[in-house]
């Protein structure tokens, strides 16, 4: 629990008040309809719900990232995560499905920044350390702008 709340409260502090924000959808593997803070602070936050599954499998990701490296038409950046489903507490499991880190680049070909193709590898693992995954997401993303 110490660990949600350390996450939730980056995350928070990553949001400025009137900030610049990005809406994503990655649709290849697992489908997440994502809500980032502005992608090109150094720090900012990324809150993901996964779409085209059963409400009691929805899964929610939040993860704070670091950009590495950020230059006119790409962005590097790193981050840990966690992936909670609120629903498992009625099913009597942990709300917490497990963790990740996420390795990703945002490109953005086109003259006004606002349209980035997202390509990210995270390593998963569940929340009792015994098993895992590599995972990998492929998508797009618009930023708007205040």
């Amino acid at each position: 629990m110490k660990k949600i709340i350390f996450l939730l409260t980056l995350l928070i502090h990553a949001i400025p008040a009137m900030a610049d924000f990005s809406i994503g959808y990655l649709p290849v593997n697992r489908s997440m309809l994502q809500a980032t803070t502005n992608p090109q602070r150094v720090i900012f936050g990324d809150i993901r719900l996964q779409t085209n599954s059963f409400v009691s499998n929805t899964n929610i990701e939040l993860a704070p990232f670091v950009n590495l490296r950020r230059k006119q038409n790409l962005n590097i950046y790193l981050g840990p995560g966690i992936s909670l489903n609120p629903f498992n507490n009625y099913a009597g499991s942990s709300a917490i499905n497990g963790y990740f880190l996420t390795a990703g680049a945002r490109i953005m070909p086109f003259t006004n920044k606002q349209i980035a193709f997202v390509f990210e590898i995270s390593p998963y693992v569940n929340s009792d350390f015994n098993s895992g995954m590599i995972r990998t997401n492929l998508g797009v993303a618009y930023t708007f702008r205040k």
